[in-house]
């Protein structure tokens, strides 16, 4: 993808930005920006100082700090290199959306070090996903 295709679609009505800290507590959103209240049904300000998990389903939340803590110990990049990954949110009522997720290592305030993350919303807001966390299974799409 091209750089004019990146900041086009950083600018569509689907598409939010968050930087997390990998420092300690580790996956802390310490900045959003552009349209995540559409997204996630919150405002922005709610979000901060949380644990990025707050945006995942509870199924994935529960492991994605290892993920995080991770990554921080062995710097494997491949989820980084790869471009676009495709993962899911979860809005305050817990539904869940696929999202198209771009990473990017970045700092903030010039004393942390973290993840810059693009957010981009596949489905129309109207759209969900409903699926069971104990079984992990679809149970709805629609």
């Amino acid at each position: 993808m091209g750089i004019y295709s990146i900041k086009q679609k950083l600018f569509q009505y689907n598409t939010a930005v968050v930087h997390i800290s990998l420092l300690k507590p580790i996956g802390t959103i310490k900045k959003v920006l552009h349209n995540f209240q559409k997204l996630f049904q919150q405002e922005p300000k709610e979000f901060i100082g949380q644990n990025l998990n707050i945006l995942l389903p509870k199924a994935f939340s529960q492991v994605h700090n290892r993920i995080l803590e991770k990554f921080v110990q062995n710097g494997n990049l491949t989820n980084i290199q790869k471009g676009e990954l495709l993962f899911c949110g979860a809005d305050k009522g817990q539904f869940i959306f696929p999202l198209e997720v771009r990473l990017k290592l970045d700092t903030y305030s010039g004393n942390d070090f973290g993840v810059s993350a693009s957010l981009s919303s596949q489905l129309s807001l109207t759209q969900y996903i409903l699926f069971d966390s104990v079984s992990l299974s679809i149970k709805n799409f629609c």
